[in-house]
């Protein structure tokens, strides 16, 4: 099996950002969006769906976005005027800026990762003096894998993102171990 060329997003002074790769090593679910983005197309944005398509809205949130995925690669928090981060589940984050979110996870690059958690107690905390003492330290590469809509006012993710997100990072890890 060929080995799989990721698209790079950004390399930044902490972590490498790349699109995750699903199984037919071509299709990177959170490259597409973007793109969709980028011209205000992208049809999963509750934002978008009461403005209508093209969505200047969405242009404007994914720059944003973008600018806060940046600033993480090379700090390793969330900027304070740009998007945050959560955990979602098993070893999955997501980057948010309005409706709008990126999955992510982080990697050692050959298949494998551990499961990152946010920390509930700065005493515990990788940078416990930190004020985001809740984000965990990130290995160097970082994958970005599936986009997802989040309507205002929903506190939990949809199963089928946070199932979407598991399959893209499975696939996209495979490529790795097969390498």
């Amino acid at each position: 099996m060929p080995k799989v060329v990721r698209k790079l997003f950004h390399v930044g002074t902490l972590h490498t950002i790349s699109f995750a790769v699903e199984a037919d090593g071509v299709t990177s679910p959170a490259e597409d969006a973007l793109k969709l983005m980028l011209t205000g197309m992208w049809a999963a944005d509750p934002e978008a769906a009461k403005e209508g398509l093209p969505s200047d809205t969405q242009i404007d949130r994914r720059a944003q976005l973008v600018a806060g995925i940046k600033y993480f690669a090379r700090h390793g928090v969330p900027s304070q005027r740009s998007c945050g981060v959560n955990a979602l589940q098993s070893g999955i984050w997501e980057f948010k800026e309005g409706q709008k979110r990126v999955s992510f996870f982080d990697t050692d690059g050959h298949g494998s990762f551990t499961e990152k958690r946010k920390f509930k107690n700065p005493a515990l905390a990788d940078y416990p003096n930190d004020p985001h003492w809740d984000i965990p330290g990130f290995d160097q590469d970082i994958r970005l894998g599936h986009c997802f809509g989040k309507p205002w006012g929903q506190r939990t993710t949809e199963q089928e993102d946070l199932d979407e997100t598991i399959r893209v990072r499975e696939e996209d890890l495979s490529h790795d171990r097969a390498a």
